[in-house]
């Protein structure tokens, strides 16, 4: 997404959660790589939060996208107390972002303003969308979805490091240890490859006054990036925070934070503002392209330091249990004995499959079962249990079959097509008796299936699902976001989109201007270039570098919000100390301390008129529609027809005048 600026070889950067100071809350984690020469990279990162409203557990989902060697990357990360550690899927964060991502969509009208012929040759119409593609790098899994406790028991070490946990989930081999003195845990994560810098201590050192846990994570020996997964920290009642101190050290410019939120209401950030994008801004002509550069500068219009709400719906609106969501394929596709099995789709602006979900379903819960693969002994064995047990065919999924059954010669995995990630070669695999390693294909898929249901059950339990993101630099990360719910705030389905008519600016036939149209604005305007014919003609018109476009704001609103009360716009020249004033507000109390005064905010964004319809007709346009010089406007026989009937009508007055 952007190129990552590395500031320290040894440090990347990673989401957790911090512990707050006046009330529970998940602590903040730092990847750490041992030192040499080696390359370590963070890119974006994906977090879900989930509180169970009855039990008070939280479930929070972690996805770092990382680039460099296995070996090199570890994971250190600070908890309260500590935490059943799980593995998650990036296929339920494909599916959240498919449903919540922004989408663009452009539409062509058929109709033409002040042409000659009033309507396009062409009745192609419609529109061209793009959805905003947040799908990290490819992930596998490996071991069970829950670790159990393996150590024999507390190890107390002479430097004060106490072990209380040792074990492997997933791709992962794990420590969890505490101590009293940040100093010797410096030390012990340095001595077991966990390269921390120096700069890392003063942080560390407040979470060991706090008496936090720490859980340290590495890859297995035999794992490579593509087997990072994303992990999962199940514990007490915690308030969701995505630390960014730690980020600082080591972050790429205007780096993309997306955060999942389930509750009571809509979420909402408490120490950070919020923004809306000036739609008049996009790039129409592109259906938006330029929507994350645009988000960014609207960042950085409220201090560098404010969320977009992308998505904010009930649960009902994207459904996590809808029936059994059995899909068929279509037999003109596949005339075999797996007709049936779900096609996996691409989790990018393409969608999935349309034979593998329902409209609005965002995870069939009742197809994450593994069960039926527990006893499979040759491939012919998986065949039936795939078609059995309907497994969405997610990326991990695949990954898991693939590494199962390729040595026996038979591939899952097809190339690229039909704008679908994978497709399965089905023909000739149920009569295929070659054995498998069928103890880690079923582990593999439990992990995927087990973890991802676990977080689908939390979600169904849930009222409301919000999706907020953040592009932020390193210098502006001097706080971790801290959230709430407010359920008196409305929805936001955040899609785009707009309309654009051809003119004839000269009154012929030539559609030489466009007019544009965005949805809930209710105004239009007239911009340079000529819109296409159909919706797959090309055009040159351009929007957002319009003059009038240009220089407005990147963001329309500049706002406060908080539990309880409306969004209070914040005026521009109250935004610097409103986001010193609520940096350390948190969860359960008021973001602006008592006897700040918001003033009264004028509209960011003061929009033109309306261009007014354009009647212009060039002399050169009546001419070529007019050679007769009858004002005939579309017909050049217009004149003599009308002369043929005066003439008649003359000849009937005289033969009545006769009689």
């Amino acid at each position: 997404m952007h190129l990552f600026r590395q500031l320290f070889r040894t440090l990347c950067t990673s989401l957790a959660l911090l512990l707050l100071a006046t009330s529970p809350a998940w602590a903040c984690g730092a990847c750490v790589a041992p030192p040499g020469p080696s390359t370590v990279q963070q890119k974006a990162e994906r977090v879900l939060f989930v509180r169970d409203p009855v039990t008070k557990q939280s479930l929070t989902w972690v996805e770092v996208r990382y680039q460099g060697q296995p070996q090199d990357f570890g994971w250190v990360v600070p908890m309260p107390k500590k935490p059943i550690l799980g593995v998650g899927s990036q296929y339920l964060f494909d599916r959240l972002d498919q449903a919540a991502a922004p989408r663009f969509s452009l539409n062509y009208s058929e109709s033409r303003e002040n042409c000659t012929v009033p309507v396009y040759a062409s009745s192609g119409g419609g529109g061209v969308g793009c959805g905003s593609d947040n799908s990290m790098a490819q992930t596998t899994s490996a071991g069970s979805a829950y670790s159990e406790d393996t150590s024999a028991g507390a190890d107390v070490s002479k430097d004060h490091v106490q072990v209380l946990e040792s074990a492997s989930v997933g791709p992962y081999d794990y420590v969890i240890i505490a101590s009293d003195k940040s100093d010797d845990l410096l030390t012990w994560l340095n001595a077991q490859g966990y390269a921390t810098p120096a700069a890392a201590l003063p942080i560390i050192d407040a979470h060991v006054q706090k008496g936090d846990v720490f859980v340290a994570l590495k890859l297995k020996n035999d794992a490579g990036i593509d087997a990072i997964r994303p992990v999962s920290f199940q514990m007490d009642d915690a308030d969701p925070c995505v630390p960014l101190r730690l980020t600082s050290v080591a972050a790429v410019e205007d780096m993309q934070v997306v955060v999942y939120l389930a509750g009571p209401g809509r979420a909402i950030p408490k120490n950070h503002m919020h923004i809306e994008v000036n739609p008049l801004k996009l790039s129409w002509e592109n259906a938006g392209q330029n929507y994350d550069q645009l988000l960014a500068a609207a960042i950085d219009e409220a201090a560098g330091r404010a969320f977009v709400t992308e998505y904010s719906q009930p649960m009902s609106a994207v459904s996590v249990d809808a029936a059994d969501g059995k899909a068929t394929v279509s037999a003109v596709q596949y005339s075999h004995p797996l007709d049936g099995v779900p096609l996996p789709g691409s989790m990018g602006a393409a969608g999935p499959s349309s034979n593998a979900y329902g409209t609005g379903t965002l995870v069939y819960a009742k197809r994450l079962d593994a069960s039926a693969f527990k006893d499979v002994q040759t491939v012919s064995d998986v065949a039936k249990a795939l078609k059995a047990s309907n497994l969405p065919l997610a990326d991990e999924v695949v990954t898991a079959l693939n590494a199962a059954v390729t040595s026996t010669g038979i591939d899952w995995v097809a190339t690229q097509g039909s704008g679908q990630i994978t497709q399965v070669y089905y023909g000739s695999v149920p009569a295929n008796g070659a054995t498998v390693a069928s103890a880690k294909l079923y582990a593999d898929l439990s992990t995927f299936a087990d973890g991802t249901k676990l977080a689908v059950d939390q979600l169904a339990k849930q009222k409301n699902l919000t999706r907020l993101v953040l592009r932020i630099s390193p210098k502006e990360m001097d706080r971790d976001p801290v959230f709430a719910f407010n359920d008196k705030l409305p929805v936001v389905k955040r899609s785009y989109s707009a309309t654009v008519t051809g003119v004839c600016s000269q009154g012929d036939d030539n559609a030489d201007t466009t007019r544009l149209k965005i949805a809930g604005i209710d105004r239009s305007y007239l911009v340079t270039g000529t819109p296409p014919a159909c919706s797959f003609c090309g055009s040159t018109f351009t929007s957002a570098t319009d003059a009038r476009f240009k220089a407005m704001p990147a963001a329309s609103i500049v706002e406060l919000l908080d539990e309880n009360v409306a969004a209070q716009p914040v005026a521009p020249d109250q935004i610097a100390l409103v986001d010193t004033a609520i940096a350390g507000a948190q969860p359960g109390t008021k973001s602006l301390p008592d006897g700040f005064t918001l003033k009264a905010a004028d509209t960011r964004v003061k929009l033109p008129a309306s261009d007014p319809p354009v009647h212009f007709k060039s002399a050169a346009a009546q001419a070529a529609a007019d050679p007769g010089g009858c004002g005939t406007g579309r017909n050049r026989w217009f004149g003599a027809w009308l002369g043929l009937l005066a003439m008649v009508g003359t000849v009937v007055a005289l033969r009545r005048r006769r009689a």
